[in-house]
C-alpha cells in the first residue's frame, strides 16, 4: 500500500507523538509499505500566533500545501491522526479511503484548552469525522464513548505500542530509591502536582521529573525546592530522557485522567518505563498492562485523591522495586505493548478498509 500519514505534530521536535509515528512507519516499511509523513505543523506557512484567528487563517493555508502534496503522492489510504476540521479536507479526502486514529475525547479536550476551539471543534468535527471509513481507537473507552459511536464507522482498538531496544537497558541504578515521571506543561490530566505531594510524603525516595522547568513546577507548589527529593530536568530529548528513566527503578504514569472524565489510556510514558525495564505505577486502566495482575504494576483508583489513599502501597512498590531487574519487566510486559504485533493489526485494519472502498 501506498500510505500518506497526516498529523499536527511538529516532525522536528522530540516527543512522544512523533517517537511513536516514527515507530508505527517504520515497522509498515518493514512490510514493503510505501509510506510518507505529512505534518501540518511543519508547513512554511506555520504560524505561531496566539491570536486564534490568526491561526485558523494559517491553519487553512497549511493544510491546503499538505492537500496538494498528498494529491501528488496519490496514496491508496490515508492514515490520520485527528486534526482540526478545514473546508478544504471534504473535497480532497473524499478521492482516497480514510482510516482516523483516536487517541483521546477531542470534544473534552478542546474545551479544556480554549472555549472558542470547543466550540468551533464541536460543530465542525462532524464533517471531517464522517469522511472516515474506519476508526482506530487506543482505548475500548473511546470506542464505545458517545462522541465517536454515533459515526457507525468500522473500528478497531489497537493501544499504543513500544519497541525495545536492548541499548535503553541500564543495570547502574542509583543508590536511593527512584521513581521518574514524564510530563508536558498544559496537560493537567499528567498529575505533575501530584508527583510533588508524593515526593513530601516519601522522603526516602528520589523523584526525577522530565518535562517541565522549574518555573512551572514553582507555579504548582513554590515551595516545591524545600524538598532535597525532587530534582528537575525540563525537556529532554529522547536519548537523554531514557538514560534518567534507565537509571531509576519506578515509572509513574499519569494520575489525573478523571479531569477529563476518563479511565483508560495506553499512556506512552508508561511505555517508555517498560522498554527501559521499569515497573509501573498507574493512575487509570491501561488496557494492556492493567490486562491481568502482574507484580510488576501497581494500580491505584483514577481519583482527586488517589495519591493520598495509596500512600502506603506507593511506598511499599517504590522499595520492593529497587530490588527488580530490568529483564524481569522485558520478559513479562513488554509482550503485551510489543508495537510489531501492534502494527500487523493496523496494517490488516487497513488493507481491509482498502479492500471494501475498492467493492
Amino acid at each position: 500500500m501506498k500510505i500518506a500519514y497526516i498529523f499536527n505534530d511538529k516532525l522536528d521536535k522530540y516527543s512522544g507523538v512523533v517517537q511513536k509515528i516514527s515507530a508505527q512507519t517504520e515497522e509498515w516499511k518493514k512490510y514493503n509499505h510505501e509510506v510518507e509523513l505529512f505534518s501540518i505543523s511543519n508547513n512554511p506557512d506555520n504560524n505561531n500566533s496566539k491570536n486564534v484567528f490568526s491561526r485558523f487563517l494559517h491553519y487553512q493555508s497549511n493544510i491546503i500545501n499538505v492537500l496538494s502534496h498528498i494529491d501528488k503522492f496519490n496514496p491508496d489510504l490515508i492514515y490520520s491522526r485527528l486534526i482540526s476540521y478545514s473546508p478544504y479536507i471534504k473535497k480532497a479526502l473524499e478521492k482516497y479511503p480514510l482510516v482516523v486514529e483516536i487517541n483521546g475525547n477531542d470534544v473534552e479536550e478542546k474545551f479544556k484548552k480554549n472555549t472558542l476551539l470547543g466550540i468551533f471543534n464541536l460543530f465542525t468535527r462532524d464533517m471531517y469525522l464522517y469522511l472516515a471509513n474506519g476508526f482506530v481507537f487506543v482505548s475500548s473507552e473511546l470506542q464505545n464513548h458517545k462522541v465517536f459511536k454515533k459515526y457507525n464507522k468500522k473500528s478497531i482498538v489497537i493501544p499504543n505500542g513500544a519497541k525495545f531496544n536492548p541499548k535503553d537497558i541500564s543495570t547502574n541504578k542509583n543508590k536511593a530509591p527512584t521513581c521518574v515521571f514524564i510530563g508536558t506543561p498544559g496537560h493537567p490530566y499528567h498529575g505533575v502536582d501530584k508527583i510533588i505531594k508524593l515526593a513530601k510524603y516519601l522522603h526516602d525516595v528520589e523523584f526525577r521529573i522530565i518535562g517541565y522547568d522549574e518555573t512551572t513546577i514553582k507555579n504548582i507548589d513554590n515551595e516545591y525546592n524545600k524538598n532535597s527529593n525532587v530534582h528537575i530536568y525540563g525537556f529532554l530529548d529522547s536519548e537523554k530522557s531514557r538514560s534518567i528513566i534507565s537509571q531509576s527503578h519506578v515509572g509513574i504514569s499519569s494520575l489525573s485522567f478523571h479531569l477529563y472524565n476518563m479511565n483508560e489510556a495506553p499512556t506512552l510514558k508508561s511505555r517508555t518505563y517498560v522498554t527501559c525495564g521499569l515497573p509501573v505505577i498507574l493512575g487509570q486502566h491501561d488496557p494492556d498492562l492493567s490486562s491481568s495482575p502482574s507484580p510488576y504494576v501497581l494500580q491505584i483508583d483514577n481519583t482527586p485523591t488517589n495519591v493520598d489513599d495509596f500512600l502506603n502501597d506507593i511506598h511499599s512498590f517504590i522499595l520492593k522495586s529497587v530490588n527488580t531487574k530490568p529483564q524481569e519487566i522485558i520478559d513479562n510486559l513488554f509482550p503485551l505493548i510489543d508495537i510489531r504485533i501492534k502494527e500487523q493489526k493496523r496494517l490488516s485494519f487497513m488493507s481491509d478498509i482498502l479492500q471494501n472502498r475498492k467493492k
